[in-house]
């Protein structure tokens, strides 16, 4: 199974690809809405490994979630009612606007993280298994 010291590389290099994303190609629609939220909960999936092993489907399920509520939270505006100012990290993180395509996203993210993660902790205890032999 992997260590946590490649889910914290992991959530490092994808918290930087995340201010890349953000800061360099934010003129590409496509990469800052779409890219970066799939890309937003494998950084949560990897995070919360980096910490502690977790099991793996409550993991994604309350990953998706998660991602789930703050885009509620967008529909509700919970920037604009707790007076957030534009472009703080608070507010770039809460999001400003609701939208199913985001929920896609988060959920294709998931996905994809779960679905990496249960093929490299096969790989791994199958090397671990044959070595043992």
């Amino acid at each position: 199974m992997p260590g946590r010291s490649w889910y914290r590389i992991l959530a490092l290099l994808l918290i930087t690809i995340e201010v890349l994303i953000a800061t360099k190609f934010s003129h590409f629609q496509f990469v800052r809405w779409s890219l970066g939220d799939v890309l937003a909960t494998i950084l949560v999936y990897c995070a919360a490994l980096s910490v502690r092993d977790l099991p793996r489907r409550r993991l994604a399920l309350a990953v998706f979630l998660f991602a789930c509520l703050l885009e509620a939270a967008q529909g509700l505006r919970l920037a604009q009612v707790l007076g957030l100012p534009r472009g703080s990290v608070l507010r770039i993180a809460l999001g400003d606007s609701f939208s199913w395509s985001d929920i896609a996203c988060y959920l294709a993210g998931t996905i994809l993280a779960f679905s990496v993660d249960s093929v490299a902790i096969r790989r791994t205890d199958t090397k671990t298994r044959s070595v043992g032999h």
